[in-house]
């Protein structure tokens, strides 16, 4: 009887370490999934903070890029002043180049920057001929007035109709050289412009390139013009 006593519970014994087996695998199993969940948990953490990071450095490139435009916008303000108090001071330098390329017909003309006559007024420029243009050709500097397409021409009246004066300022202390006009109403160069630009308007014969080169207006090659849109 002790024999088969010692069996049963030999086999009782095997019984237990199995089940306690079975458990310890169960458990380990368990544990197992439990950190296999615990890493795709991870892993979609992961991937939305890397989702999250892409839209983050896109943002980021995005305002990088508008600072470093603001920036560029920023410097050619500095350089570039634009008057708002209809008043445009012309500087051109190079003028015995200029002139000379003029007369070449490499380049009869070109523009002045923009200038208004308000915050929220007439967008304008002018634009010169050094060696002068139609009856002033090859004698005198021809000067034109143009009304530019603006933001707020439907706010504007038209025609134009503000009186616009030209002067040559004179570098050596005597007098300037000033002609002006008043726009006429039936004008398409005073119309609400529909392109970027009207007809410019003004004075061929505004100033012979004698008196410019010679009476005190040239002073170390380059001139000053002034446009004044005066209101009525």
């Amino acid at each position: 009887m002790r024999g088969v006593c010692a069996t049963r519970e030999v086999t009782r014994n095997h019984d237990e370490v199995c089940l306690r087996l079975h458990e310890l695998l169960e458990s380990k199993d368990k544990k197992i999934k439990d950190v296999e969940k615990t890493i795709r948990e991870i892993i979609g953490q992961l991937r939305e903070l890397k989702s999250e990071l892409v839209q983050a450095e896109s943002k980021l490139a995005m305002q990088e890029s508008l600072i470093a435009r603001l920036k560029i916008e920023a410097d050619d303000r500095d350089k570039v002043h634009i008057s708002y108090n209809g008043v445009l001071m012309w500087e051109i330098d190079n003028y015995r180049e200029r002139k000379r390329d003029a007369k070449s017909g490499e380049r009869p003309s070109f523009y002045s920057n923009d200038f208004y006559n308000d915050f929220y007024g007439y967008r304008m420029c002018a634009r010169v001929y050094l060696n002068g243009d139609g009856v002033g050709k090859n004698t005198h500097l021809s000067i034109f007035f143009a009304v530019k397409k603006g933001k707020h021409d439907d706010i504007l009246k038209w025609p134009f109709g503000l009186r616009v004066k030209f002067s040559l300022l004179n570098q050596s202390g005597r007098d300037n050289i000033s002609d002006a006009f008043r726009p006429d109403p039936n004008s398409s160069s005073f119309q609400k412009p529909v392109r970027d630009i009207n007809v410019a308007s003004g004075c061929p014969m505004f100033v012979s390139q004698q008196v410019v080169e010679n009476d005190g207006f040239l002073k170390n090659n380059r001139i000053w013009l002034k446009v004044t849109v005066e209101q009525p």
